[in-house]
């Protein structure tokens, strides 16, 4: 399937990446989950942030800095990120029901193929993954990120 990857900003759509791109079952999945996430998952992702990323972020010496949340899903993580440091984050998921909710908590909103985006990682002084979205990286894709 042709489809072009655009940057959803919160204040304007940018096109971002274009061409062809693999569209994971998954992004259904979750779609359709998106408005339930945070109901059933939402205080075990909210344990695992607190108690890890954000933890680890907010001793940085700066504790601020520019953040790409890879699977960021609704957003819990910036949510979090935020209340914990003056943190910029940019939310990246291929689902856009899932980041939908991420929207009024993120600084940037990223529709997309983490696999094509590696390049963009690189502009950010941290890159983090509070569940499990890097286990769906092929391995060649998942070295990008590390």
């Amino acid at each position: 399937m042709a489809s072009t990857c655009y940057a959803y900003s919160l204040t304007e759509e940018l096109p971002f990446c274009a061409g062809q791109f693999y569209r994971s079952p998954l992004v259904d999945i979750y779609r359709a989950f998106a408005n339930q996430y945070d109901m059933f998952q939402g205080a075990l992702a909210r344990d695992t942030w607190t108690k890890g990323i954000v933890k680890e972020l907010a001793r940085q010496p700066r504790g601020k800095g520019l953040v790409f949340d890879a699977g960021a899903g609704t957003g819990i993580g910036a949510r979090l990120l935020k209340s914990a440091g003056n943190f910029v984050v940019a939310s990246c998921d291929q689902s856009l029901g899932m980041l939908e909710q991420a929207m009024g908590w993120s600084d940037e909103v990223i529709c997309g193929d983490l696999a094509r985006l590696p390049s963009l990682v690189h502009q950010y002084d941290f890159v983090v993954s509070g569940f499990d979205a890097l286990n769906y990286l092929r391995p060649n894709d998942l070295g990008l990120f590390l």
